[in-house]
């Protein structure tokens, strides 16, 4: 499938991107790994300029291996980061051999039935996730 289609049930999945090596040292010391964490729709895919099919990823949260305290957070919190990212699906599903988690969200049918709903939908898990993280 390329991109949105109202027929096929969304099966959104989490993954977390490891970009510690791209973080000051000296925060990395009271961190420990830094991820990004993002959503996506397994059933949809799109080609940017290319062959090669990739996933929209929406942006979730920066997650941190160790307990930090709110200022170092907030620290974390100021990294750059692309609201929407695009990754080749096999890069993506060679995340799932590790520890790429299904989103496990419950909706119907009128959540998807266009692709204004289907935005509300994929934003509302975004939501969800920030609330109630997987690797919380």
């Amino acid at each position: 499938m390329n991109g949105y289609d109202p027929t096929v049930k969304p099966d959104f999945h989490i993954i977390r991107i490891d970009i510690t090596q791209y973080i000051d040292p000296e925060l990395v010391k009271k961190t420990g790994k830094i991820w990004e964490v993002f959503l996506y729709n397994k059933n949809s895919y799109t080609h940017c300029c290319e062959t090669t099919p990739s996933y929209e990823l929406g942006f979730v949260d920066h997650i941190t291996e160790k307990h930090v305290d709110d200022e170092t957070f907030d620290e974390v919190q100021q990294f750059d980061h692309q609201e929407t990212k695009y990754l080749h699906c096999h890069v993506a599903d060679a995340y799932s051999e590790g520890d790429n988690k299904q989103a496990h969200f419950t909706f119907d049918k009128d959540d998807y039935e266009d692709q204004e709903a289907y935005g509300d939908l994929f934003e509302s898990c975004i939501d969800n996730e920030r609330a109630n993280p997987t690797w919380g």
